[in-house]
């Protein structure tokens, strides 16, 4: 029965190994607050019609960026008045961010196929660094800790 179960366990814990084995990992961009990032993904070798991009955030639902078919391609209307902007060249499809802040961190996916077959193509993980202005500081810290001090004193 000892024997049945050790085996057992073994046999899961190589089965949780080999499935934590991660062969496509996501690569890191990291750009400066103010500057322009273009995020590029090749579609070729994908069969042609639709393609996507995304913008994931921890916590968040998955937000479409911009979709369409190959030959045309829109921006949502979420980003429609931001600084994104989409282009493509043949395969290979942009997605420039202009003018980057700290809430476009995000993990970036392209999609690619038909409307039977599409594959994540690309993805990335867009770091912004930077500081933010002493005046946002101010406001978010200042009324943090106002409101800190009127709980306490409750």
């Amino acid at each position: 029965m000892v024997r049945g179960l050790a085996a057992f366990i073994l046999l899961q814990t190589i089965i949780v190994i080999q499935t934590l084995n991660v062969t496509d990992n996501i690569p890191l961009t990291e750009a400066g607050l103010g500057q322009t990032v273009t995020l590029t993904c090749n579609a070729s070798g994908h069969e042609n019609g639709l393609f996507y991009w995304y913008k994931m955030n921890y916590g968040y639902l998955v937000q479409t960026v911009a979709g369409g078919s190959f030959g045309k391609l829109i921006l949502d209307k979420h980003f429609e008045k931001s600084g994104f902007q989409v282009k493509n060249v043949g395969d290979i499809h942009s997605l420039i961010i202009r003018n980057v802040s700290k809430e476009d961190e995000a993990t970036y996916l392209c999609q690619a196929g038909s409307a039977y077959k599409l594959k994540f193509v690309y993805g990335t993980n867009l770091a912004v660094n930077g500081k933010i202005s002493s005046f946002w500081s101010f406001c978010f810290f200042g009324i943090h800790a106002q409101s800190s001090a009127s709980t306490t004193a409750l």
